[in-house]
């Protein structure tokens, strides 16, 4: 039977944290988004999201727009990354989101997206085609 259901549109990714809240990896598009493979829409503007949901009861703690479009969970640890690109640009953002709020702690920028991101703790590894970068978060609390 099912127990809850949660309305998103574009869920790409589900994790649970050490304590067994879920995190959602989702877009801020609504069911009428949906379309034929032919279909366009122009003017319509669909980020993404990151939710915290109870597992137990279905319930959105809180949700985070526009932070990341991937969400990377390592112990006490929630980091969200986002890729963007234009016109032969590139930006890519790393965030620590606090799990009590889903606020933004802690921000790192480059302007080269990595192939490939690991998260170990407080170490995050960025991996390009001609290096390995590792990125440390310092932890004052």
């Amino acid at each position: 039977a099912v127990r809850w259901r949660l309305g998103s549109v574009g869920i790409s990714k589900l994790q649970r944290d050490a304590e067994g809240m879920l995190y959602v990896t989702s877009t801020t598009a609504g069911p009428e988004s949906i379309r034929y493979s032919q279909q366009l829409s122009f003017g319509e503007q669909v980020n993404p999201v990151l939710l915290k949901v109870d597992p137990a009861s279905g319930k959105t703690l809180w949700q985070a727009e526009k932070l990341g479009d991937a969400c990377h969970i390592t112990g006490k640890y929630i980091y969200a990354t986002r890729s963007q690109g234009s016109y032969g640009e590139s930006h890519f953002r790393i965030f620590r989101i606090n799990p009590d709020n889903g606020e933004k702690m802690w921000e790192y920028y480059t302007n080269q997206s990595p192939s490939r991101v690991a998260v170990d703790g407080r170490m995050i590894s960025l991996l390009y085609p001609d290096r390995l970068d590792l990125v440390s978060y310092q932890d004052w609390f």
